[in-house]
């Protein structure tokens, strides 16, 4: 490490050390007695027979405060070392003179006394936080002993012109902020700044300390950043005017909003510089940002917080190629953005794009990792094109996008956060049937307006809270499996929604979302109503389109039975799975022309709807194709399974908690749904050949698997990588047997 920057980090170091000790307290050990001697209060202290004086600050006191080395009160002498506390507020005073004893201010010890103007600070020997901030009429400062002024010590003191200090080391960030009158400091060689200490005074050429670029003159319109320079501070050219600079790659790294406020068109970093604070090029207000360019340096890896918040003329970026993270609100409010060019993976941080009203198009690079309200707010975002590697669409991440009319959301989607599609222009959307059974998040298409239908693909999903409330277009839902509608609150305020259109014989789990028991206060936001009815017997049922020929017919969903005995009509295609838990699983029983009990189960033409949880040997009927949702569900039982040839689809929780099974039987290879079975710690054994996820071509590739236990291997279909499945080949046929495998 070379000398100069070594004196940079030690200045650095020191003022982080000095802020940790910024005044000398008083003793609190013995008991202080309270008396105001001179006018001035101060809290007595004897310990031991040494006697100290703590000067006790009060509104109250006005003009000259002059306090002496000691102090006497009943004929003893108390010698003055400290503050109990400050002036802070006093507009009355307009001087002071402190004693040699006194080493430390507490913070804020004169902070806005507005009528002091001169200040001799005897033995102090450190400036503390807010010392004198705010003290606008102050314009002399004795203080030969001070080393260290720390943060917003003299902030706000416009009218200092004379300060004498001794050999200043640390200077704080803020320290002089705004002192307009100041028009030079001195300070040691090795002296240590903190982000924008000389912002607002009135010093006329730029600032270094060592090899550290401290700060650069509002009034400067051309520089160039010396060669010596190895680190700019932060805030060294705020309010800067400029067309250009070039921050060459002697520069090791630029601090803090090293330029934000700077009124620079044009910023160019060379490829060596590494580092990058956080709101380095950060506009306060959006309409004052004249930033149109910026090349960033190729070295660099991170760009922080903030880093172009506001910015609003920057029209497009180049991301180099080594950068790994864009942490939070990077481009926040950038909204001039269109163009955003990048080649490598990235981690996106929360609202890193937040606020990019003009930008169109985004295309994640292969692995990059996406933040929460990443495109909020972007109002003209039509298209993203998410990475192959993406299993989730965070929340917020197209939260008020209102001109992403279409998305079609990927196979590869594990998981939609909350919010992720509110207030966005969607007008339909499909979610597929890899989302996971509680893959969608709360508020999902809140205040989607222009939202008119939803079509579910999954076996099974939850539909949760508020998931399309006040989606005042939504007039139709479709689904291909059961839909669990968590809370009734999911389709508040969808006053158009009265079509429903179904694919299954067991299409949502409950009655809830459709009963209109929400509750008095929410009756007023709640708009399902008359898709909840009663039939002449007192049963339930929600009214529903099902497929045709070419279009869609009328049918009923019963979801809520009166009695465990149900029978309905052949208009009846489907019932809730509670309505089976409701009949059938407690001895009773569901008549219809569509469906057919038998042994225990339930049966839909080819579809196994529900079997009874006390039922000990399961075994699906042969010329069964499909294992409904939850059609082997809560087996307490059950001891062996046996599962057809002729079965080639198994749902979302088909088999699951089946605590005693010990034998599972699979006479073929069906198509698995996330999340299909759960066969704890039984055996398992797949015939003819073994398992054989090729049958189903990508789909059976698409991350769906059986999860055999905790203690056992999870058959992954997508992990080619697990060899450890075992062929065996034996006089009984059995081909394939999964063993525990310890550590997987």
């Amino acid at each position: 490490m070379n000398d100069k920057l070594m004196k940079a980090l030690i200045a650095v170091i020191l003022v982080t050390a000095v802020s940790l000790s910024l005044s000398v307290p008083h003793d609190t050990d013995a008991a202080a007695t309270t008396a105001t001697i001179d006018g001035i209060t101060y809290e007595l202290t004897d310990s031991g027979g040494v006697r100290t004086a703590a000067v006790s600050g009060d509104t109250s006191v006005k003009g000259d405060v002059k306090i002496p080395e000691n102090v006497t009160y009943q004929g003893s002498s108390y010698k003055v070392t400290s503050f109990a506390k400050g002036f802070s507020g006093n507009k009355n005073i307009t001087s002071v003179t402190l004693p040699s004893g006194i080493e430390g201010l507490p913070n804020s010890c004169f902070m806005n006394c507005t009528g002091l103007k001169t200040a001799d600070l005897g033995g102090v020997s450190t400036i503390s936080t807010k010392c004198f901030m705010g003290c606008s009429a102050l314009t002399t400062v004795k203080a030969e002993n001070v080393m260290s002024v720390m943060s917003d010590g003299f902030s706000g003191c416009s009218a200092l012109s004379n300060a004498k200090f001794g050999n200043l080391l640390n200077i704080g960030a803020h320290a002089f902020l705004n002192c307009s009158s100041m028009t030079s400091i001195s300070f040691d060689d090795n002296a240590g700044f903190g982000s924008g200490s000389l912002v607002g005074t009135g010093i006329k050429n730029p600032v270094i300390a060592g090899s550290t670029l401290i700060y650069v003159p509002p009034s400067t319109t051309s520089y160039k950043i010396p060669s010596n320079v190895v680190m700019i501070n932060g805030e060294a050219f705020r309010d800067v005017k400029m067309d250009s600079i070039t921050v060459p790659g002697t520069v090791i790294t630029v601090g803090n909003a090293a330029f934000a406020d700077a009124k620079i068109k044009s910023i160019t970093f060379e490829d060596e510089v590494l580092g990058i604070g956080d709101n380095v090029f950060r506009s306060t207000k959006a309409a004052d940002s004249v930033l149109e360019y910026v090349k960033l340096p190729a070295s660099v890896t991170y760009l922080d917080t903030y880093l172009f918040s506001n910015c609003s003329k920057l029209k497009s970026i180049v991301i180099p190629s080594g950068v790994t993270t864009i942490a939070d609100r990077a481009f926040n409010n950038c909204t001039a953005l269109t163009s955003i060019s990048m080649s490598s993976p990235i981690f996106f941080g929360t609202g890193a794009f937040s606020g990019c009203t003009a930008l169109e198009t985004f295309v994640f690079s292969d692995g990059s990792t996406p933040g929460p309200s990443m495109f909020k707010d972007c109002t003209s975002l039509k298209k993203v094109v998410l990475c192959g590697s993406m299993t989730q669409i965070s929340e917020n991440m197209f939260n008020g996008c209102v001109s992403m009319t279409q998305f079609e959301i990927p196979s590869h989607i594990r998981t939609i956060g909350s919010g992720a599609f509110a207030k966005s222009g969607l007008t339909s959307v499909v979610i597929p049937a890899t989302v996971e059974p509680s893959g969608l998040g709360d508020n999902l298409f809140q205040q989607a307006t222009s939202l008119e239908k939803a079509t579910f693909m999954s076996s099974y999903i939850k539909v949760p809270g508020r998931c399309f409330d006040g989606c005042s277009a939504l007039a139709s839902i479709e689904t291909y499996g059961m839909i669990d509608v968590m809370q009734a609150s999911a389709f508040f305020k969808c006053p158009k929604l009265k079509e429903v259109v179904v694919h299954t014989g067991v299409p949502f789990y409950n009655s809830r979302g459709f009963s209109d028991d929400v509750g008095s206060a929410n009756k007023a936001s709640y708009t399902m109503g008359d898709l909840f009815v009663k039939d002449a017997s007192g049963n339930y049922y929600v009214p529903v389109k099902v497929p045709s020929g070419s279009g869609y017919a009328d049918a009923r969903v019963y979801v809520e039975a009166a009695k465990s005995a149900l029978e309905v009509g052949s208009d009846c295609t489907g019932v809730a799975y509670s309505v089976l838990q409701g009949t059938v699983g407690k001895g009773g029983r569901l008549a219809g022309a569509a469906f057919e009990t038998a042994n225990g189960s339930v049966y839909k033409g080819d579809e196994l709807l529900y079997t009874v949880p006390s039922t000990t040997a399961p075994a699906v009927r042969e010329g069964t194709k499909t294992l409904g949702p939850m059609s082997l569900h809560t087996l307490d039982a059950a001891t062996s399974l046996y599962i057809p040839a002729s079965v080639d689809r198994i749902c979302t929780y088909s088999v699951y908690s089946a605590p005693k099974l010990a034998t599972a039987v699979f006479g073929g290879s069906p198509e698995l749904d996330i999340h299909a079975l759960d066969l704890g710690d039984a055996e398992v054994y797949f015939r003819n050949g073994g398992y054989d996820p090729e049958a189903h071509g990508s789909l059976a590739l698409a991350g769906y698997y059986v999860d055999a236990g905790k203690n056992r291997v999870l058959i992954s279909i997508n992990d080619t990588s697990n060899t450890e499945f075992n062929e065996i080949h034996d006089s009984g046929s059995v081909a394939f047997y999964v063993r525990p495998l310890v550590g997987y």
